[in-house]
């Protein structure tokens, strides 16, 4: 189903979507006021599991954010299994991305990274582990979003050091 722009006006002014509206901008804000060390790097970050915008899995913080045309937001999260979960961007009954990470150390010493999207909007999966790095995978809008099957998206040295 393809909406235009009055589509998108509509749906984000109607009351059932006023209180997913300010919880992805406090969403935002929040993510803007992270501090340095959580956005690349030093010490340990949890993962906000009672947040709705974070899906957290294995040692990892899985966030999405969208853009549909002027509208944009963090996709809300929701977890179904320790390695699988999956997000939502307009309705909640509306799945737009499932993420997967397993634990792939033991066949070559990674975790690996699979996603899907049934989408065409601008998509970005960013996925920091909780160490504080991460990465990002980006589908842009107008497409199909590419199926993502990263078997080397983390080393397993650096979410599980070996003993030294």
């Amino acid at each position: 189903m393809t909406m235009d722009r009055r589509d998108l006006a509509r749906r984000a002014a109607s009351p059932a979507n006023v209180l997913p509206a300010v919880l992805t901008v406090l969403a935002v804000c929040w993510a803007a006021a992270l501090p340095a060390a959580a956005q690349g790097g030093g010490p340990s970050v949890p993962c906000d599991e009672n947040s709705p915008f974070h899906l957290c899995l294995h040692h990892f913080d899985v966030q999405v954010f969208w853009r549909a045309g002027e509208a944009s937001g963090v996709a809300t999260a929701h977890e179904l299994t320790s390695d699988t979960g999956y997000f939502w961007f307009f309705r909640e009954e509306n799945v737009e991305v499932v993420v997967k990470i397993l634990d792939g150390c033991a066949v070559n010493g990674h975790y690996w990274l699979f996603a899907a999207g049934l989408t065409d909007v601008e998509v970005t999966i960013s996925v920091r582990n909780l160490l504080g790095s991460g990465d990002q995978w980006e589908s842009p809008a107008g497409t199909a979003f590419a199926p993502i099957q990263d078997t080397a998206a983390f080393s397993c040295e650096v979410i599980d050091p070996p003993p030294p």
